[in-house]
């Protein structure tokens, strides 16, 4: 009988780590070759849909999501698992550009841009509420690679809560 409190607490203490997030920022491209569009991705890791109507996404890039129109009642719904782009230029040019699917919705463009050497982003729902935030950085032990070579910063294990 002394063991369940032990076996309890080890429970207890293991659980929030097994906890993954529901937004993430599942790519972000800082600093573009010439030629190449900021970027951010997101992504919904759940399978429950998140109306969108009035986020944010803030700090260095700033960009606010359509309203909620009964014209196109699911545009402003990120579906079950979904990822969509956020980006500095004109959706059309983004997709050219990237050769992006039609099955991805792109956003933009927006003001601002993410700052070259690092930076907090924040996605924030129409209450003020950040959803996902990311701090990153143009220095080890950050990818130097991203930093202006033609390469992005991409999420690789999203079964966890994520740390910058």
């Amino acid at each position: 009988m002394k063991l369940l409190p032990r076996f309890t607490a080890l429970l207890c203490a293991l659980i929030p780590t097994a906890q993954a997030e529901q937004i993430v920022f599942s790519e972000v491209m800082y600093h573009p070759p010439a030629g190449g569009y900021e970027f951010v991705e997101v992504q919904n890791l759940t399978a429950t849909p998140f109306d969108i109507a009035g986020w944010e996404l803030t700090k260095g890039a700033d960009f606010t999501f359509p309203e909620f129109s009964a014209g196109t009642p699911l545009a402003t719904f990120l579906k079950a698992f979904e990822r969509i782009i956020i980006c500095e230029t004109e959706p059309a040019t983004f997709r050219a550009t990237y050769n992006v699917p039609t099955s991805i919705r792109i956003f933009g463009p927006w003001t601002g841009q993410l700052d070259n050497g690092g930076e907090r982003i924040t996605l924030e729902d129409k209450n003020g509420v950040a959803r996902c935030s990311l701090s990153y950085d143009d220095r080890q032990p950050w990818p130097l690679a991203a930093d202006g070579a033609g390469h992005s910063l991409t999420l690789t294990d999203d079964s966890f809560a994520i740390d910058d």
